[in-house]
């Protein structure tokens, strides 16, 4: 049974210009606030998923598109859950119907999410009344009340866009620092210092919590485990907002794991099997936002995960719910474990787990399933998935990162590696450390 959630009514008889444009402004899917127009076109189910899935970032013409038919309701509910919706208001609620305001309440109560519904009369009307009988937690608000509790910026007071993170020079990391202190301005060398001690402690910590046992002399150059490093790597700059972002952020994590024996090279001007060696996020938050406008649960995870790992399709039809965590705050995809998902990009595989879970699957089930949820997804349905994924995005990245991974068949033995190739990074055990580098400061 759902919980009791907390039900709002705002009442507004004036139907005022200020409350529009009040409830419209809290909307940010970021920090969970969802705002649904209400509609008088259907009383159904379908109709308001259909304006819940609007409000929740996806394309007005979802249904159509994505064929989705029947399943509009079930839909928004899943991704409310995914979203992690803490506020949902609803504007014009008393043009819904009775049975839609208890389908809300039961959704609120679901996910645990406050509900505010705005209704633009004096009183609630009796059929909306009896749709609140047995909700302990609901209350009665003027417009004056409900504006003391929420307050957004005036249009003109829009929080000004964070500066582009500073251009760095490319000197290896023994020197990076150096360079970077003299030729970059007092507050952009104070920015990228910052950034590039952090990686830097970083790979340190992961180090001595891991794979202390690396750095013993004897133990073969071959022994190094390529595949945590590349996830090691890829968390520490699966969130880059620019190539120069990303390589400070190597540079800190190359000497980091130098002062433990583990020497990482980066060849900015190599090529390697899929061109020029590409510095910028593959899963950014302009990729993420165009894949939340579609609805399918599995289309976004799947292509999510694609950019993500970038893995060869059959790594990617093998997982299992899992080797995603609870948050979807990690993956683990073949033999790379725990990726680090940004948060801008968690509910896109979110969704098609809670999805699964739905469907009455337990954790050692498939992921990726075929229409019927019974059988695991072949390789091929999943690869026309992601290609229908990438023709309705115009995302061609989207492609050439399983394409690539498939090149690398002949090449590098596993994912990891091939991560790796396709950065210019190389790994190797420095044969004879120095003694320092294995202090614990």
């Amino acid at each position: 049974m759902p919980a009791s959630p907390a039900v709002h009514i705002v009442l507004d008889p004036g139907d005022t210009k200020g409350c529009a444009e009040l409830v419209g402004g809290l909307h940010c899917l970021a920090a969970g606030r969802v705002v649904c127009h209400a509609t008088p076109t259907g009383r159904g189910a379908g109709s308001l998923g259909l304006e819940l899935l609007v409000g929740l970032g996806k394309r007005f013409d979802a249904a159509r598109t994505e064929r989705i038919h029947g399943r509009e309701w079930q839909l928004a509910e899943i991704w409310t859950a995914a979203e992690r919706t803490r506020d949902l208001f609803i504007l014009r609620a008393h043009l819904l119907g009775s049975s839609q305001w208890e389908r809300l309440i039961c959704l609120a109560g679901g996910c645990g999410t406050a509900l505010w519904l705005i209704v633009h009369q004096a009183q609630v009307r009796d059929r909306h009344a009896a749709a609140l009988h047995g909700v302990a937690d609901h209350e009665q608000l003027t417009l004056e009340e409900f504006a003391s509790r929420w307050h957004t910026p005036s249009p003109g007071a829009a929080q000004p866009l964070q500066d582009q993170f500073p251009e760095v020079p490319s000197a290896d990391f023994p020197t990076f620092r150096a360079a970077c202190r003299k030729l970059l301005d007092a507050a952009s060398f104070q920015r990228v210092d910052e950034l590039y001690n952090q990686t830097f402690s970083a790979a340190r910590d992961w180090v001595r919590d891991h794979v202390s046992d690396w750095t013993v002399p004897s133990r073969p150059v071959d022994s190094i485990d390529t595949d945590a490093v590349a996830a090691l790597l890829q968390r520490l700059t699966v969130t880059s907002s620019s190539p120069s972002e990303t390589l400070v952020r190597l540079r800190g994590a190359q000497a980091g794991l130098f002062l433990h024996g583990i020497l990482v090279t980066l060849d900015l001007s190599a090529r390697s099997m899929i061109g020029t060696i590409d510095l910028r996020a593959t899963l950014s938050p302009a990729m993420a936002t165009r894949l939340r406008g579609l609805c399918t649960p599995e289309w976004t995870a799947a292509a999510a995960l694609a950019l993500l790992a970038e893995p060869r399709i059959g790594e990617l039809a093998a997982l299992d719910l899992r080797h995603i965590t609870p948050d979807a705050a990690q993956v683990t995809v073949g033999a790379l474990r725990d990726l680090h998902v940004p948060d801008y990009a968690r509910s896109l595989i979110l969704a098609q787990v809670l999805q699964r879970r739905r469907q009455g699957a337990d954790m050692d089930a498939p992921l990726f399933v075929d229409k019927s949820a019974s059988q695991r997804c072949t390789e091929t349905a999943l690869t026309m998935l992601v290609g229908s994924v990438a023709t309705k995005t115009a995302m061609g990245s989207l492609m050439g990162s399983l394409h690539r991974g498939g090149r690398f068949l002949a090449g590098p033995s596993s994912l990891g590696a091939a991560w790796l190739a396709r950065r210019g990074l190389t790994v190797t055990r420095i044969d004879d450390p120095y003694p320092w580098s294995l202090a614990s400061s």
